[in-house]
């Protein structure tokens, strides 16, 4: 029984193998060539319409600054990057400057905030002047045509009194990407004065000028660009002495006055009644 069943069991196999090779041989061949996948690729890419999508100009440009500007403890002037000048910008460290004069963003050079001057318009910047035998002065400006020269002006100033100003010109003749330049050497006074740099824009400038990063620093090196003091001449005269008109008005020290009476010397509120 068990040598039927073993030769039913090969008999069954054999078949199978044997059905199965003949399929293999019967079948007829392929007629379809080979198909190349890199080449399917590359013609379902060509196939596919060459459409190039219209970008306009950008809607925004990011920029990183540090929120307190350059702070360089060489600086003599007291904040020579307008970054504390605001709200307040009436009284020190900026002399004349007003809130309409300050701009934030990134029109500004360096830090959050510049200040932006109409033609004719000024400001003055309180230092301290430099243990030294120069002070090296430098301002940046940002005009709306090519000459450097032609748009604004520097002076330092001996404010509180009425010695002629050091005239600052432009050290760049035209915008580095959109900067100009102004500044030179002048020669420290070891006198106790009051002293503060002029920044301006000329009254016959092509349109405003944008102001930003100022500084005053102290050194012994002999200068090859010293700016010493000389007349000012024609405009820049006219402008000096609009500027000095109203250095008089905010320069301490101011004429004494009477004193106002003090109010409320209790600090109560008014409306609280003291028998």
């Amino acid at each position: 029984m068990k040598t039927r069943l073993l030769l039913l069991l090969g008999l069954f196999g054999a078949a199978a193998i044997g059905s199965s090779c003949g399929s293999s041989d019967s079948a007829p061949p392929s007629t379809s060539p080979p198909v190349d996948e890199d080449a399917a690729v590359d013609a379902s890419v060509e196939a596919a319409p060459d459409v190039q999508a219209e970008v306009g100009p950008p809607v925004r440009t990011v920029v990183t600054r540090d929120p307190w500007g350059v702070l360089d403890p060489a600086n003599m002037l007291h904040d020579g990057d307008f970054e504390l000048s605001g709200l307040d910008g009436m009284q020190y460290p900026w002399l004349m400057i007003e809130q309409s004069f300050v701009r934030t963003g990134a029109q500004c050079r360096s830090g959050l905030r510049c200040v932006e001057l109409e033609p004719g318009a000024f400001i003055a910047g309180a230092f301290v002047w430099p243990d030294a035998l120069y002070a090296e002065v430098s301002f940046w400006g940002k005009p709306t045509v090519s000459d450097c020269e032609q748009e604004a002006i520097g002076l330092v100033w001996q404010l509180d009194s009425q010695a002629e100003p050091i005239r600052v010109g432009a050290l760049t003749k035209t915008p580095q990407d959109g900067w100009c330049q102004y500044g030179g050497t002048v020669e420290v006074d070891t006198s106790l004065h009051f002293y503060g740099l002029g920044i301006a824009t000329r009254s016959k400038a092509a349109g405003d000028v944008v102001f930003d990063q100022a500084t005053l620093r102290g050194t012994s090196t002999p200068p090859s660009n010293l700016r010493k003091r000389e007349p000012l001449q024609g405009d820049d005269a006219v402008l000096a002495q609009r500027m000095w008109t109203r250095l008089r008005e905010v320069v301490p020290p101011k004429p004494p006055r009477e004193p106002k009476p003090v109010r409320n010397p209790t600090g109560r509120r008014s409306s609280i009644h003291v028998p």
